[in-house]
C-alpha cells in the first residue's frame, strides 16, 4: 500500500503573524495497511487531534475489552508522541475507554 500524508495546521493561538491558515506546518505521515483501513480524519478544523476508525466490523459485549484494528501505520513527526484517547462524549456517556 503507499504511504498518505494528512497536513497538521497549528492551532490559532500558535500561528506566526502573517502566517496563512493553509499553509502546511507538518504532516501526519500514514500507511494503509490493507484495503479496509480508512484515512483518520479531523471532526473539524480545530480540533485537537484525528479520529481513527476500526477497519472491521466488530461488537464488543457491555463490561469487556477487545484490540480493535485499524490496519494503519503512523510515522510521528519528529518531538511528537501518539495517543489513542476516547472522544469525550463517547467517554462520559456510555464508559467507553482505552488503554
Amino acid at each position: 500500500m503507499p504511504s498518505s500524508e494528512v497536513v497538521l495546521q497549528p492551532s490559532p493561538s500558535k500561528r506566526q503573524k502573517g502566517s496563512v491558515p493553509g499553509d502546511p506546518t507538518a504532516r501526519l505521515r500514514f500507511t494503509k495497511l490493507s484495503e479496509n483501513a480508512s484515512t483518520p480524519s479531523r471532526g473539524s478544523p480545530r480540533a485537537a487531534g484525528y479520529d481513527l476508525y476500526s477497519a472491521y466490523d466488530c461488537v464488543i459485549p457491555p463490561m469487556e475489552k477487545a484490540v480493535v484494528k485499524t490496519d494503519i501505520q503512523i510515522a510521528l513527526p519528529s518531538g511528537c508522541y501518539g495517543r489513542v484517547a476516547p472522544r469525550s462524549g463517547l467517554a462520559a456517556k456510555h464508559f467507553i475507554d482505552v488503554g
